[in-house]
């Protein structure tokens, strides 16, 4: 489709027309600089001092690889495949199995925990600066306040980062890519060669757990690292769109994204026990001492000037859905989906940050049942084909009309799928009910989800006369 109307390549990039393969920007090399950059990104080492608080290290390894294998698994099939198959995100092609409206009423809760994220790294890189700032000066701000102002700083900057567009993205991952990978052998070593070295660690208990067992615990970090794994989906239908193959967005995200941030995480862990303390910028001086702790921290301050613009593109690119930012200038874009972050980042900007966890949990509930239903809506239902002429056409003649926009049999499936996930397991609470421990919310809403919706949807829809969806034609299409 080439550049559009609206001028200039980034424009094209941050707009949600098809691109053609000529028109991306992403090799197979490109993606595995995004993927690493952004799986090695500190967002790791927050989840292991999480997990920290739950179990120890030998646990820990388990619960991450797994459930970081499966959350990634499933989070890249639904979305990666078909976008680069399609140049085009995810957030569009939501209308295929949402409906318009329905992929819009998804995208208000969707982009609540996008915020969580922005929020979080943005007082990461606030927090490091501020760790720096101590190291160097003793200077330590008794109100709190200075968190509130780097805070800020860090989310004004990401967001003029993202304001260039993924070109600039993609640079900035080339480069924070090798900067984490240093940091994360310099943690390994340093742990190696503290007293007791990492044999030490392994004995370490858990920081926090809850009551209940270890089992408990341990279901509770395997449910951690799933929300970690699965909360890849929000953003690589975006990355994919941009990959020149299938091969180019599949491959990186599996092995990039799974392996990188399993071995941050771990470390994340590792360190966390160490020291006691949940927050990787506490870690550093510490463990590397005043040179070596001040230059890990500026690699994390840079490594989220780099990881929270994705965050903000992905986002800005799901604004495109709604009318009143479909064709507004891509700054503006971004400056609204940030406009909370902002907000947060000036009255309450450690809310989020010291719960973690329910930001992890949220995704869990929201986004696991929104997979299952895309992936079962795509490869079981539609026989992965989708018409692009009826994906762009909002009117009532498009076959992904459904309902007056609305998918409700795939809102009624996501609706009673959440039931399930919080009566198995509330996130807020941490309360486990028995069944948890044996099957974990995770599975049991993914499985009830895939089996409903396939039910409902071959009797409901494939199966409708009226063509509802148009999936009794889409084997016609190509």
């Amino acid at each position: 489709m080439g550049k559009n109307e609206h001028g200039g390549k980034n424009e094209f990039l941050t707009g949600n027309l098809p691109l053609l393969k000529q028109d991306r920007i992403y090799s197979f090399f490109d993606n595995v600089n995004v993927d690493v950059a952004l799986a090695i990104a500190t967002w790791c080492f927050m989840t292991g001092g999480t997990v920290a608080l739950f179990v120890g290290l030998w646990e820990a390894i388990i619960a991450t690889i797994a459930g970081n294998v499966i959350g990634v698994f499933i989070g890249i099939v639904a979305t990666s495949i078909t976008s680069a198959k399609y140049g085009v995100e995810h957030w569009t092609l939501g209308r295929s199995w949402l409906g318009g409206n329905g992929m819009k009423l998804m995208l208000l809760v969707i982009l609540l925990t996008q915020v969580g994220w922005a929020v979080t790294l943005s007082v990461m890189c606030g927090r490091a600066f501020e760790n720096i700032l101590a190291a160097t000066t003793g200077f330590v701000s008794e109100s709190g306040y200075l968190i509130n102002v780097l805070g800020l700083v860090a989310a004004v900057a990401a967001w003029l980062i993202a304001w260039k567009g993924p070109v600039a993205m993609r640079k900035m991952s080339g480069i924070v890519a090798p900067l984490m990978c240093i940091v994360m052998i310099g943690m390994a070593i340093l742990i190696a060669r503290a007293p007791g070295g990492w044999g030490a660690v392994f004995d370490y208990e858990a920081i926090a757990p809850v009551s209940g067992g270890k089992m408990v615990n341990f279901m509770i970090a395997f449910e951690i690292n799933i929300g970690a794994g699965v909360s890849w989906w929000a953003s690589r239908g975006t990355a994919a769109r941009l990959c020149k193959t299938v091969r180019a967005a599949y491959w990186p995200s599996m092995l990039g994204v799974c392996l990188a941030s399993s071995l941050g995480t771990i470390l994340g862990v590792a360190t966390s026990l160490a020291f006691n303390s949940i927050d990787p910028t506490e870690w550093m001086v510490p463990l590397g001492g005043m040179v070596m702790g001040i230059i890990a921290l500026l690699f994390i301050a840079f490594a989220n000037l780099s990881s929270t613009p994705v965050t903000i593109y992905v986002s800005s690119l799901g604004l495109r859905q709604f009318k009143i930012f479909e064709n507004m200038n891509w700054g503006k874009v971004t400056f609204f989906f940030m406009l909370p972050t902002f907000l947060v980042m000036i009255f309450c900007p450690l809310y989020i940050y010291d719960h973690f966890y329910i930001l992890m949990g949220i995704i869990c509930v929201v986004y696991v049942p929104l997979v299952a239903i895309q992936m079962v809506d795509y490869f079981i239902l539609r026989k992965q084909k989708l018409d692009l002429v009826d994906m762009f056409d909002k009117t009532e003649g498009s076959r992904y009309r459904f309902w007056g926009g609305f998918n409700w049999v795939a809102i009624v499936v996501f609706a009673l799928s959440c039931i399930v996930y919080v009566a198995l397991f509330d996130p807020i609470l941490l309360a486990a009910k028995p069944l948890f421990v044996y099957m974990s919310a995770t599975g049991a809403t993914f499985v009830f989800a895939v089996l409903s919706y396939t039910i409902l949807g071959k009797l409901f829809l494939v199966k409708n006369k009226k063509g509802i969806g148009g999936y009794s034609n889409d084997l016609s299409q190509k």
